[in-house]
């Protein structure tokens, strides 16, 4: 009876690890998905920066303009530039695959992306 019921208390722990291990790994997939929702919004808003940028760019040089004002428009378009950068996920994830790389030893049988 006593061993019966200490191999019944060990199955239901057990069952009880692998439930909540499988809690976990759902919990991290939805965190991963969302992640990678969020990731694809934050590329989209990028792209249409990028966009907005150069059609002001294309329309600005279009007139003659004095070298203030051609210094003013680098100014900003170097800034817009950096906030487009910082909310685009994917410069942001290359850019974290290539710092991995430099940071690893050197290994001939390393795959190029390119």
């Amino acid at each position: 009876m006593r061993i019966e019921r200490e191999k019944q208390e060990k199955r239901y722990e057990q069952l009880r690890i692998i439930r909540k291990r499988q809690q976990r790994e759902e919990q991290l997939e939805q965190q991963k998905r969302g992640d990678l929702e969020q990731a694809s919004t934050s590329f989209t808003q990028s792209q249409y920066i990028y966009q907005y940028i150069q059609e002001v760019e294309t329309q600005l040089l279009a007139n003659t303009l004095s070298v203030e004002q051609f210094q003013k428009f680098v100014k900003w378009k170097k800034w817009a530039l950096k906030h487009a950068d910082r909310l685009n996920p994917v410069k942001q994830k290359v850019e974290s695959f290539l710092l991995a790389d430099t940071e690893s030893t050197e290994d001939p049988n390393k795959m190029k992306l390119h």
